[in-house]
């Protein structure tokens, strides 16, 4: 899609994963999803496709901070 359009994209984590999986499923996630979104977070809002359930562990979302802030 970024070869189509020049808009800020969004998404790339499922939502309700985040709450059942652990920290390093979500960093893979996200991780994949940047690649998909040409490897930058340039352009791109890694972000769930709706909110996150109320008991999403914290690991988890501090976990995809991390991700788009490269560590």
């Amino acid at each position: 899609v970024h070869q189509r359009s020049s808009r800020c994209l969004m998404g790339g984590i499922d939502h309700l994963a985040a709450l059942r999986s652990t920290a390093d499923e979500v960093v893979a996630q996200g991780r994949e999803a940047l690649v998909q979104a040409g490897g930058s977070n340039r352009g791109f809002i890694l972000a769930p496709g709706c909110t996150f359930p109320a008991g999403t562990p914290e690991a988890n979302l501090r976990a995809l901070a991390r991700v788009v802030q490269g560590a």
